[in-house]
C-alpha cells in the first residue's frame, strides 16, 4: 500500500523544498463511475489513500437546497451539484435576502475539521469554503443575470461580492484557528477557449476580493490551493501574484502544459496530472503510465518539489479500470524506488 504522507512532506512539495514523493490527491469520481466499477474501484482507492483530508464547510438547509437558499440538483456522471432555481429573483429583493445569510462564524461548520485535526494532528488537512464569488452569484440570482449584471448592475454584483467575502473571512480565520494547513477555493472562470469574462472585468470586480482572503490565509500559515476549470491564462499571472499556492486543474484539452510548465513551474505548484477528457478514456493503459511520467517529469522541479499529481478532474464512468490502476500505480512509482 502506498504510504500516505504527512503534512510536512505535502507542504515540501507546495513550498518548492526537497521532496521525496510527490503529494497524491484526486477529487472525486462520477456517482456512475463508483456505480458501474463498485468494488473494483473501491480496492484501488484503498490501496492508493489520497495525502490531502479535505472537508468542505457549506451548510445545507435541507437535502437539496443549499444555505444560499438556491436549490440544486446532482448530474449523474459528474460530481458536485448545479442550481436549478435561484435564491433571489430581483435586485430589489437583494436586500431582505442578505439579512438572512448564516454567518461565516457558525460553529457547526467546524464540527467534523476540529475532530480530524484532533485525529489526524499529522495529517495535511484542507478546508474547502466552496464555490467561491462567480458560481456562487450565478446560483443566487441566475447565471444569465449576473454576467448580465456584471454591465448593468455592477453595484449590486459589487454588494453581494461584500457579503460573500465578509463570510469567507469569518470562515477562512476559523479555519487558522484550527490549524488546518490549507484553503480550497473553488471559482471556474474559463472554458475551452477562453475566459468566461474580459480580464478587464475580473481584475475590476473580483481579484481585490480574493487577494484580501489569500493575505489571510497566509496570516495564518496556511496554503491557497485554487481550482478553475478552463482556459484561464489571460489571468494566471493575477492568481499567483495575489497569492495563490496551489492552481488546479491546469487543463490539458485547453492549455499548453508545455508553455505553462515552462512558464510558471517554481512560480506556483501545479496540481495536475493525467487528462481525464481524452486520455484516461482512450489511451492503453501502458500509454496512461507514459502520460504519467511526462506529466511528472514536466512540471516537477529538479529537488521532486512543484506538483500535486492526480485526475485534473472528476473521472468519468466510460473509463476502463485497467487505465485507472495504471494511472495510480504510476502515479505511486516514486515512492517505490526509494
Amino acid at each position: 500500500m502506498r504510504p500516505v504522507l504527512t503534512k510536512e512532506e505535502v507542504r515540501s512539495a507546495i513550498r518548492f523544498k526537497d521532496t521525496k514523493h510527490i503529494p497524491l490527491w484526486y477529487t472525486d469520481f462520477a456517482s456512475q463511475t463508483k456505480k458501474k466499477l463498485g468494488s473494483r474501484l473501491k480496492t484501488i482507492l484503498k490501496n492508493y489513500p489520497p495525502d490531502f483530508i479535505c472537508k468542505v464547510t457549506v451548510l445545507m438547509l435541507s437535502k437539496d437546497v443549499d444555505e444560499w437558499g438556491v436549490k440544486q440538483a446532482v448530474p449523474k456522471n459528474s460530481v458536485g451539484a448545479y442550481p436549478i432555481d435561484t435564491a433571489i429573483r430581483d435586485w430589489s429583493d437583494l436586500d431582505d435576502y442578505l439579512l438572512k445569510l448564516i454567518s461565516g462564524n457558525a460553529p457547526k461548520r467546524f464540527t467534523e475539521i476540529e475532530k480530524l485535526r484532533m485525529i489526524h494532528p499529522d495529517k495535511y488537512i484542507l478546508g474547502d469554503i466552496g464555490i467561491g464569488f462567480s458560481e456562487r452569484m450565478q446560483g443566487i440570482v441566475g447565471i444569465e443575470k449576473f454576467y448580465m449584471s456584471l454591465v448593468s448592475d455592477l453595484d449590486c454584483i459589487k454588494k453581494l461580492g461584500d457579503k460573500l467575502f465578509e463570510m469567507a473571512m469569518e470562515i477562512v480565520e476559523n479555519l487558522g484557528w484550527l490549524g488546518v494547513d490549507g484553503v480550497l477555493f473553488n471559482d471556474d472562470y474559463g472554458y475551452q477557449q477562453g475566459l468566461l469574462m474580459s480580464p478587464k472585468i475580473w481584475r475590476e470586480v473580483f481579484k481585490e476580493w480574493y487577494k484580501r482572503l489569500f493575505e489571510k490565509v497566509h496570516s495564518f500559515d496556511m496554503d491557497v490551493i485554487f481550482h478553475s476549470c478552463g482556459k484561464i491564462e489571460e489571468i494566471m499571472d493575477d492568481l499567483i501574484e495575489i497569492g495563490v499556492n496551489v492552481l488546479h486543474p491546469i487543463q490539458p484539452g485547453c492549455m499548453n502544459t508545455n508553455d505553462i510548465a515552462k512558464k510558471y513551474r517554481g512560480r506556483v505548484c501545479f496540481f495536475t496530472g493525467v487528462d481525464v477528457q481524452s486520455i484516461l478514456i482512450t489511451a492503453s493503459p501502458d500509454e496512461v503510465r507514459e502520460e504519467v511520467r511526462k506529466i511528472k517529469k514536466l512540471f516537477t522541479l529538479d529537488n521532486g518539489s512543484g506538483l500535486i499529481f492526480g485526475p485534473t478532474n472528476a473521472v468519468m464512468p466510460e473509463t476502463p479500470i485497467e487505465n485507472i490502476y495504471a494511472f495510480f500505480d504510476e502515479a505511486k512509482a516514486d515512492s517505490d524506488s526509494e
